[in-house]
């Protein structure tokens, strides 16, 4: 799973090219595999419970068969967490159902041990590389989460076409998170990905009214490039544009923005406005905490 994973976190993915489908099928295959075992799924190469004369962990290639050439993949498994963590890239909510199913089932520590989880093993138990307060850390990551899905969709029935929403935070505020929930508030189907467009610069979504969501992320001043994207002219054909990290380009965007501050700890969302359409959405919004 390492292997085909790993290259998505150096390299940008985009839809419908025949990486994006790998890891997409890589992930189903991996899931399959293990509900036919019963066990969690998550299984690549990785240290496990076995040592040699000098009392060092081995370390050994594991995987599926039909994704593994190798011989014999049937015969032993190794779960690895760290191929769960991989696949949050891919499909982050089948992963994040599976971490939680190994915590369910007892795999973690206090501390961080072996890599891996044998299940044909029974002296191994509890090597999840997960401590009790990354646990909880989670935990309210997914409060978190789940508030801000209901801001958005609190938030959705207020914008019209032609809104302009500027989200800003910092690095792993929920942006993204964000968009994609509104965008389902707005009646995007859960087959339609809703993915981060740092490296596309626009992805257009069909709802009701059209979702533009932007990152100028990478333009950082380039104004040019801004206007070279044509957002403007999608806002004035009745699009909602969503833009993250576009705060700078209020004014190039064409104004009167809803600006929405997105803070991790506390986890907040504070807005504000620069114009009387965004001041009116304003007087029902105020300040949102999300938790």
């Amino acid at each position: 799973m390492f292997e085909y994973l790993m290259p998505q976190l150096i390299m940008p993915i985009y839809e419908n090219t025949l990486l994006y489908q790998t890891n997409i099928a890589t992930v189903n295959r991996q899931i399959e595999y293990a509900e036919q075992r019963n066990v969690p799924w998550g299984i690549s190469e990785s240290g496990y419970n076995s040592v040699d004369a000098h009392m060092n962990y081995q370390y050994r290639a594991f995987g599926v068969p039909g994704l593994g050439l190798k011989r014999g993949l049937e015969e032993d498994s190794v779960i690895a967490p760290y191929a769960t963590a991989l696949a949050l890239m891919v499909s982050p909510e089948k992963a994040s159902e599976n971490l939680t199913l190994l915590s369910e089932k007892g795999f973690e520590e206090n501390r961080i041990t072996e890599q891996g989880i044998n299940p044909s093993d029974p002296h191994l138990k509890k090597v999840l590389a997960l401590t009790q307060h990354d646990c909880r850390r989670r935990e309210k990551h997914d409060a978190g989460k789940a508030a801000t899905a209901r801001l958005a969709a609190d938030l959705a029935p207020s914008l019209a076409a032609g809104d302009l929403l500027l989200l800003d935070g910092p690095l792993g505020a929920g942006k993204t998170f964000f968009t994609r929930a509104l965008a389902r508030a707005l009646g995007l189907g859960t087959s339609t990905r809703v993915t981060s467009p740092t490296f596309t610069l626009v992805h257009e979504y069909p709802t009701a009214p059209p979702l533009v969501h932007a990152d100028l992320y990478r333009l950082s001043d380039d104004e040019r490039g801004v206007f070279e994207l044509g957002l403007v002219g999608q806002r004035d054909d009745g699009a909602l544009l969503v833009v993250e990290w576009g705060l700078p380009f209020e004014r190039l965007l064409g104004g009167d923005a809803l600006v929405m501050r997105l803070a991790r700890e506390p986890r907040s969302a504070t807005f504000s406005a620069t114009g009387p359409r965004s001041r009116r959405l304003l007087e029902a919004l105020a300040r949102i905490e999300v938790e």
